[in-house]
Protein backbone atom coordinates (compact mmCIF):
# COMPACT_ATOMS: atom_id res chain seq x y z
CA UNK A 1 0.00 0.00 0.00
CA UNK A 2 1.66 3.29 -1.07
CA UNK A 3 1.39 6.06 1.34
CA UNK A 4 0.27 9.87 -0.40
CA UNK A 5 3.48 11.83 -1.04
CA UNK A 6 3.35 15.23 0.85
CA UNK A 7 1.66 16.96 -2.41
CA UNK A 8 -0.52 14.56 -2.23
CA UNK A 9 -1.73 14.72 1.60
CA UNK A 10 -1.51 18.99 0.96
CA UNK A 11 -4.23 18.50 -2.22
CA UNK A 12 -6.21 16.41 -0.08
CA UNK A 13 -6.43 18.88 2.62
CA UNK A 14 -7.56 21.75 0.78
CA UNK A 15 -10.34 19.37 -0.15
CA UNK A 16 -11.44 19.04 3.37
CA UNK A 17 -10.94 23.13 4.05
CA UNK A 18 -13.29 23.34 0.64
CA UNK A 19 -15.78 20.96 2.38
CA UNK A 20 -15.54 23.19 5.05
CA UNK A 21 -15.99 26.39 3.70
CA UNK A 22 -19.01 25.01 1.26
CA UNK A 23 -20.98 23.71 4.37
CA UNK A 24 -20.19 27.46 6.45
CA UNK A 25 -21.05 29.39 3.14
CA UNK A 26 -24.58 26.76 3.33
CA UNK A 27 -25.29 27.47 6.95
CA UNK A 28 -25.26 31.16 6.35
CA UNK A 29 -27.44 31.56 4.04
CA UNK A 30 -29.67 28.43 4.39
CA UNK A 31 -29.35 27.40 7.92
CA UNK A 32 -30.30 30.35 10.22
CA UNK A 33 -33.58 30.71 11.83
CA UNK A 34 -35.83 33.03 9.62
CA UNK A 35 -37.07 36.80 11.32
CA UNK A 36 -39.21 36.73 8.78
CA UNK A 37 -40.87 35.71 4.78
CA UNK A 38 -42.24 38.42 2.24
CA UNK A 39 -43.69 36.57 -0.95
CA UNK A 40 -42.61 38.84 -3.74
CA UNK A 41 -44.10 37.41 -6.52
CA UNK A 42 -48.53 38.16 -6.63
CA UNK A 43 -47.80 41.87 -5.04
CA UNK A 44 -44.33 42.81 -6.05
CA UNK A 45 -43.72 44.72 -2.55
CA UNK A 46 -44.36 43.41 1.33
CA UNK A 47 -43.44 44.10 4.95
CA UNK A 48 -41.85 42.89 7.79
CA UNK A 49 -41.81 43.79 11.63
CA UNK A 50 -38.09 43.26 13.73
CA UNK A 51 -39.12 43.05 17.12
CA UNK A 52 -36.28 45.21 19.66
CA UNK A 53 -33.72 42.92 20.65
CA UNK A 54 -34.23 40.19 17.56
CA UNK A 55 -30.40 41.29 15.49
CA UNK A 56 -28.20 44.05 14.68
CA UNK A 57 -27.72 43.02 10.91
CA UNK A 58 -30.15 40.66 8.83
CA UNK A 59 -28.72 38.83 5.41
CA UNK A 60 -31.67 39.49 2.92
CA UNK A 61 -32.10 35.92 0.96
CA UNK A 62 -34.39 35.08 -1.70
CA UNK A 63 -35.82 31.71 -2.74
CA UNK A 64 -35.70 32.53 -6.67
CA UNK A 65 -37.39 29.38 -9.38
CA UNK A 66 -38.59 29.63 -12.63
CA UNK A 67 -38.32 27.60 -16.09
CA UNK A 68 -35.44 27.57 -18.68
CA UNK A 69 -36.59 30.57 -19.91
CA UNK A 70 -35.87 32.85 -17.08
CA UNK A 71 -32.45 30.92 -16.13
CA UNK A 72 -30.39 34.59 -16.30
CA UNK A 73 -33.26 36.62 -15.23
CA UNK A 74 -31.88 38.74 -12.27
CA UNK A 75 -34.78 40.51 -10.46
CA UNK A 76 -33.65 43.66 -8.96
CA UNK A 77 -35.08 44.37 -4.72
CA UNK A 78 -35.42 47.92 -3.23
CA UNK A 79 -35.34 48.23 0.34
CA UNK A 80 -36.16 50.51 2.88
CA UNK A 81 -35.98 50.34 6.80
CA UNK A 82 -36.89 52.44 9.08
CA UNK A 83 -36.94 52.79 13.22
CA UNK A 84 -37.13 55.57 15.41
CA UNK A 85 -34.07 56.64 15.14
CA UNK A 86 -33.21 55.18 12.49
CA UNK A 87 -33.91 55.12 8.61
CA UNK A 88 -31.96 53.44 5.38
CA UNK A 89 -33.10 53.02 1.60
CA UNK A 90 -31.35 51.47 -1.46
CA UNK A 91 -33.11 50.26 -4.85
CA UNK A 92 -31.87 48.31 -7.92
CA UNK A 93 -30.30 45.45 -5.32
CA UNK A 94 -28.74 42.99 -7.59
CA UNK A 95 -27.46 39.31 -6.04
CA UNK A 96 -24.51 38.72 -4.86
CA UNK A 97 -24.29 34.79 -4.88
CA UNK A 98 -26.43 32.08 -5.52
CA UNK A 99 -26.64 28.16 -4.62
CA UNK A 100 -28.67 26.90 -7.78
CA UNK A 101 -30.03 23.83 -9.04
CA UNK A 102 -30.90 23.55 -12.63
CA UNK A 103 -33.33 21.77 -14.85
CA UNK A 104 -36.40 22.47 -16.62
CA UNK A 105 -37.82 24.22 -14.05
CA UNK A 106 -34.75 25.54 -11.62
CA UNK A 107 -35.06 27.10 -8.18
CA UNK A 108 -32.05 28.69 -6.51
CA UNK A 109 -31.29 30.31 -3.25
CA UNK A 110 -29.78 34.06 -4.15
CA UNK A 111 -28.25 36.09 -1.51
CA UNK A 112 -28.80 40.01 -1.70
CA UNK A 113 -26.65 41.17 0.95
CA UNK A 114 -26.33 42.13 4.15
CA UNK A 115 -28.35 45.07 6.22
CA UNK A 116 -27.78 47.50 9.30
CA UNK A 117 -30.74 47.92 11.37
CA UNK A 118 -31.17 49.40 15.12
CA UNK A 119 -31.19 46.34 17.70
CA UNK A 120 -32.98 48.25 20.11
CA UNK A 121 -36.00 49.47 18.28
CA UNK A 122 -39.00 47.76 16.65
CA UNK A 123 -37.81 48.19 12.42
CA UNK A 124 -40.30 48.13 9.63
CA UNK A 125 -38.20 46.24 6.94
CA UNK A 126 -40.05 47.29 3.30
CA UNK A 127 -38.76 45.11 0.21
CA UNK A 128 -39.87 45.36 -3.40
CA UNK A 129 -38.89 43.27 -5.98
CA UNK A 130 -38.13 44.90 -10.04
CA UNK A 131 -38.57 44.18 -13.64
CA UNK A 132 -38.60 40.61 -14.20
CA UNK A 133 -40.49 39.19 -11.46
CA UNK A 134 -43.62 38.73 -12.92
CA UNK A 135 -42.04 36.08 -15.37
CA UNK A 136 -41.13 33.60 -12.29
CA UNK A 137 -42.70 30.87 -10.68
CA UNK A 138 -41.25 31.94 -7.47
CA UNK A 139 -39.65 35.06 -5.48
CA UNK A 140 -39.67 34.59 -1.62
CA UNK A 141 -37.58 36.84 0.03
CA UNK A 142 -35.96 35.76 3.61
CA UNK A 143 -34.84 38.21 6.52
CA UNK A 144 -32.01 35.88 8.00
CA UNK A 145 -30.21 37.14 11.25
CA UNK A 146 -26.24 37.82 9.91
CA UNK A 147 -23.61 37.30 12.29
CA UNK A 148 -20.00 37.66 11.31
CA UNK A 149 -18.45 35.73 8.04
CA UNK A 150 -15.67 34.54 9.50
CA UNK A 151 -15.95 30.70 9.04
CA UNK A 152 -16.67 31.48 5.47
CA UNK A 153 -13.75 33.54 5.03
CA UNK A 154 -10.94 31.31 7.45
CA UNK A 155 -12.32 28.00 5.55
CA UNK A 156 -11.87 29.67 2.16
CA UNK A 157 -7.88 31.12 2.75
CA UNK A 158 -7.00 28.12 4.34
CA UNK A 159 -8.19 26.09 1.46
CA UNK A 160 -6.53 28.61 -1.28
CA UNK A 161 -3.13 28.10 1.13
CA UNK A 162 -3.31 24.16 0.56
CA UNK A 163 -3.96 24.25 -2.51
CA UNK A 164 -1.11 26.72 -3.56
CA UNK A 165 0.98 24.65 -1.92
CA UNK A 166 -0.08 21.70 -3.49
CA UNK A 167 0.56 23.00 -7.21
CA UNK A 168 3.54 24.92 -6.25
CA UNK A 169 5.49 22.10 -4.88
CA UNK A 170 4.33 19.51 -7.25
CA UNK A 171 7.13 18.76 -10.05
CA UNK A 172 5.41 16.71 -12.07
CA UNK A 173 2.45 18.86 -13.44
CA UNK A 174 2.26 20.47 -16.27
CA UNK A 175 5.76 20.61 -17.50
CA UNK A 176 5.70 21.60 -21.26
CA UNK A 177 6.44 25.33 -22.07
CA UNK A 178 3.32 26.47 -22.44
CA UNK A 179 1.12 24.40 -19.51
CA UNK A 180 3.03 25.67 -16.95
CA UNK A 181 0.50 28.91 -16.03
CA UNK A 182 -2.24 26.71 -16.62
CA UNK A 183 -2.66 25.66 -12.84
CA UNK A 184 -1.94 29.01 -11.56
CA UNK A 185 -4.50 30.73 -14.10
CA UNK A 186 -6.81 27.93 -12.85
CA UNK A 187 -6.12 29.14 -8.96
CA UNK A 188 -6.57 32.76 -9.70
CA UNK A 189 -9.82 31.79 -11.00
CA UNK A 190 -10.94 29.31 -7.80
CA UNK A 191 -9.44 31.97 -5.60
CA UNK A 192 -11.41 35.03 -7.28
CA UNK A 193 -14.65 32.86 -6.56
CA UNK A 194 -13.85 32.22 -3.10
CA UNK A 195 -13.17 35.43 -1.81
CA UNK A 196 -15.62 37.95 -3.65
CA UNK A 197 -18.81 36.07 -3.10
CA UNK A 198 -20.48 38.23 -0.97
CA UNK A 199 -19.31 41.48 -2.77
Amino acid sequence: MRLPTFTESLFGASLFFLCCYLAAFNYELLGRDKVCSIDLLTTNEGACLVNPGVTSEFRLIVNFGGDIDTVTTKVPVSIHITSETYEYSKTNIIQKSAITGAGRRYYQTLNYGDFKISKNEETEILLKAGAGVENLRLFKAQIVPSLSNIYIYTFAMLFLLFLFLSIFLRKKIFLQRYGKPIPYILYFFVALIALTWNI
